[in-house]
Parts: structure tokens; C-alpha cells; sequence
């Protein structure tokens, strides 16, 4: 079963939709996490076994860093600002790896998905 965790970056309605289709998704705001270092979320994310859904390039060089020093990490899942506030077009991405094993990859999200 996919578990996502969002940043503060993602709108809410994202996680009302993919919970709707049984997504299991924390927001940051769900743990009192919403301003909380990147560093932070990371961790929270990789603790409880999730894919950290963002819009912050930060978690791509937190993901390389993990990659380069042979550390597992549960996936990240990031659109470029480009696709901040497509919420369809954040959903459609998510329910779309809905099945697929994440550990260690990133996936972008595409503007026409």
C-alpha cells in the first residue's frame, strides 16, 4: 500500500482526493510538522516509511545525499513549481505509482499527466 507524507507545498485537497481513493497520506499539518526543517521532514517521512510528496528541490538533493551514501529512503515524488496547485494533475501522478515499489527513486511529476 502506498503511504505519502506532503509538505506544506502541496494543497490540501490533494490528500482529500487520494484519501479517497485509499491512499493513506499524512500531511505535515496532520503532525504538527508544518514548519519544520526539510531535514525534519525527511526524517519524519523516512521513520514512518513514506514517500515524501513535495514541490521543494530541496528533498532532490536529500534523496541524492541518501542514494550517494548507500541509504535507504521510502521515494520522493516531486513536481516542479510548474505543477504547483494542479491538484488533478498531482493526484493523476500519485494514483499512477499507486502500485509501484518507490524505495530509493524519484519521480517527477509531468505537467500534461
Amino acid at each position: 500500500m502506498m503511504k505519502l507524507y506532503s509538505d506544506t507545498h502541496i494543497p490540501k485537497q490533494v490528500a482529500i482526493q487520494l484519501r479517497q481513493s485509499d491512499i493513506d497520506i499524512v500531511r505535515c499539518e496532520d503532525v504538527n510538522m508544518a514548519t519544520a526543517s526539510d531535514e525534519a521532514h525527511w526524517q519524519y517521512a523516512q521513520d514512518n516509511k513514506r514517500i515524501i510528496l513535495t514541490h521543494d528541490d530541496d528533498f532532490l538533493t536529500l534523496a541524492s545525499n541518501s542514494w550517494e551514501n548507500d541509504q535507504l529512503f521510502y521515494g520522493v515524488i516531486y513536481g516542479s513549481p510548474i505543477t504547483q496547485g494542479k491538484i488533478g494533475t498531482i493526484v493523476k501522478a500519485c494514483l499512477s505509482q499507486k502500485n509501484i515499489d518507490l524505495t530509493n527513486q524519484v519521480i517527477y511529476i509531468q505537467n500534461n499527466q
